[in-house]
């Protein structure tokens, strides 16, 4: 992000210290990173094989179906998969969140049969997958 104002030396001290925004000079910009817990549920069968390469191809189809080009220049990962449960984690940038929520909201189709993603838990802390608030015992 930059800074659109007149830089002075208070005004760029502000920046750096409250959002990593530098001016004009040098640009620093903090990529926040949300995490989905997603699941794929495959209507006719559920126990078909999918694998990872296929579910982020079809996901990347979502989106640029729904978004056009500009969808598909995000960043989007899967960093870990479940193949029997078809449960995956998802990472994208905070300025695609919307737009893959959307895009997975909508998606109908995984390979020609009929799907439907489930999203579990989205978070812009992936350490929050690791323990349940509602479930824990005092």
């Amino acid at each position: 992000m930059k800074c659109r104002s007149v830089c002075t030396k208070l005004l760029q001290k502000c920046c750096i210290k409250f959002a990593n925004i530098q001016c004009e000079s040098r640009v620093s910009v903090v990529c926040t990173m949300y995490y989905l817990d997603v699941s794929l549920i495959l209507l006719p069968n559920p126990n078909s094989v999918v694998s990872a390469v296929y579910l982020k191809k079809n996901i990347l189809q979502s989106v640029k179906q729904l978004f056009g080009e500009e969808g598909t220049k995000y960043t989007i990962d899967i960093l870990k998969y479940n193949s029997e449960e078809h449960r995956f984690i998802l990472r994208c940038t905070d300025d695609c969140y919307v737009r893959l929520r959307a895009a997975l909201t909508v998606a109908g189709t995984y390979e020609g049969e009929p799907c439907n993603y489930l999203v579990h838990r989205a978070t812009a802390n992936l350490l929050s997958f690791s323990s349940d608030s509602r479930n824990y015992q005092h």
